[in-house]
């Protein structure tokens, strides 16, 4: 199954709960289905992976979006653009099958029993985790993207500060329950709900494996969701407001679009900056240097070596 559409569906079906809109998208999503299944030939033409994805687009638009709301349309639509063509109608059963799952389970009476994909490896999994933050970010401003990139930030300096904290998360000889509820604890009235769902489902998708990277590539992804890129920049100590903006003005001449400052205090560095802006990677600090030229000295002495007669 496609991992990001996975990841996206599991999203959307958690923001229908929230709003108490899952009945609706559940019967929406099963229309569609049904829909297929009487138009065989329809169906054959959606999983042709011949046709690109804006001629199947226009189909759906044409035949599919007047008869869903916007939510279930959105899914679909997200299925079309980064589904391959092939998987499009397994995995609107796999949707389905989850939303009969989700409105059963808030049946009268009846115990919830928390849903658990399988567990994948660490490239699926950071697919997942992609797509389940497009579902968390659509529809949200400027400002709260912002706000939840920067909670996203600062918890992953936490998490990488405590290398026990990280041991604790990861642990699988603890149930992932009681990893949740340390987690949760330490985010307890400190981010927004948002915030918190992204950083369970991160947990849960990734069995607590590589935490940090995988919450940094979140505030990435609501960076780029407004349209910014975030340079972590390493430095002894805190830049005043003049220097970040000064720095981010060069990084901006460097990688040719805006960049957010986030400032990371790294003692090591004994001076200067490190910045990190996606790939590119600009080290002007002072350790960078003398390891420079402790490299030329040590070229020196072995080109002086190799070259001499012998004699002293």
């Amino acid at each position: 199954m496609n991992e990001l559409f996975r990841g996206y569906a599991t999203g959307v079906v958690e923001k229908a709960k929230s709003r108490g809109d899952l009945a609706q998208l559940h019967a929406e999503v099963s229309s569609v289905r049904s829909f297929f299944a009487s138009n065989p030939q329809l169906s054959y033409i959606m999983s042709d992976p011949a046709l690109g994805f804006r001629t199947r687009q226009s189909i759906g638009q044409d035949l599919l979006k007047p008869r869903i709301g916007d939510l279930s349309w959105k899914l679909v639509l997200f299925a079309i653009r980064n589904d391959t063509a092939v998987d499009f109608i397994s995995d609107l059963e796999w949707t389905y099958q989850r939303l009969a799952t989700e409105v059963d389970s808030l049946a009268a009476n009846k115990v919830s029993t928390p849903i658990v994909d399988p567990n994948v490896g660490r490239s699926l999994s950071k697919q997942r985790l992609e797509g389940y933050a497009a579902a968390s970010f659509d529809g949200l401003d400027e400002s709260s993207l912002i706000n939840i990139e920067d909670e996203l930030f600062r918890l992953a300096r936490i998490l990488e500060s405590s290398k026990e904290l990280q041991v604790s998360l990861s642990d699988t000889q603890f149930p992932m329950s009681l990893r949740e509820s340390i987690i949760l604890e330490l985010l307890k009235n400190r981010v927004s709900e948002t915030t918190t769902r992204l950083v369970r489902y991160a947990l849960d998708t990734s069995n607590g494996r590589n935490l940090v990277g995988l919450l940094d590539f979140l505030s990435y992804r609501a960076s780029v969701e407004r349209g910014a890129r975030v340079a972590e920049v390493y430095s002894v100590t805190d830049l005043d407001d003049d220097q970040k903006q000064r720095l981010s003005q060069a990084l901006e001449q460097v990688v040719g679009h805006h960049v957010d400052i986030r400032i990371v205090e790294d003692k090591s560095l004994l001076g200067g900056i490190m910045a990190i802006v996606g790939d590119t990677v600009i080290d002007d600090s002072i350790r960078y240097r003398l390891h420079q030229l402790r490299n030329a000295l040590t070229s020196v002495q072995s080109n002086n070596g190799s070259n001499g007669d012998g004699h002293e």
